[in-house]
């Protein structure tokens, strides 16, 4: 069974051509680009930063203030959270990320859960991310 994500239906979006050789044939492995590695690396530095007290490298650093704003709310931390969902006989229920009946796969940023009250956060660079260190 293949998993459904934001991404791959974000790949099936923009090919579905592509979307077969990367996902269903896997013939074909995603090396990245520019602004990929730069919103991996970006990601890493706030998870580092939230987990840590990493400093967040000058590269970044357009993200400080938001990271740091985020750091000081109150509650538990959680990082790159993977979740997943399969289908049941009463429609939709948890299960573990790499679950072979897994039917939907995310992966939340930051979560803090601070009692009732919870923040989900998704940490967004864009295409033209590149130059967020001249800013």
């Amino acid at each position: 069974m293949t998993a459904w994500s934001y991404s791959s239906i974000k790949t099936f979006d923009q090919c579905p051509k592509k979307y077969f050789h990367l996902k269903v044939a896997k013939d074909v492995k995603d090396e990245g680009n520019e602004a990929s590695i730069y919103g991996n690396e970006a990601h890493e530095a706030a998870e580092n930063y939230i987990k840590h007290g990493t400093p967040i490298p000058d590269k970044y650093k357009i993200m400080r203030p938001v990271v740091e704003t985020l750091a000081k709310f109150p509650g538990e931390k959680h990082t790159e959270l993977k979740l997943g969902v399969k289908r049941s006989l009463t429609g939709f229920e948890p299960c573990g990320f790499f679950d072979k009946d897994v039917w939907y796969r995310g992966i939340v940023d930051l979560l803090i859960v601070d009692g009732w009250n919870a923040h989900m956060v998704d940490y967004k660079t864009g295409k033209n991310a590149k130059y967020d260190y001249m800013k």
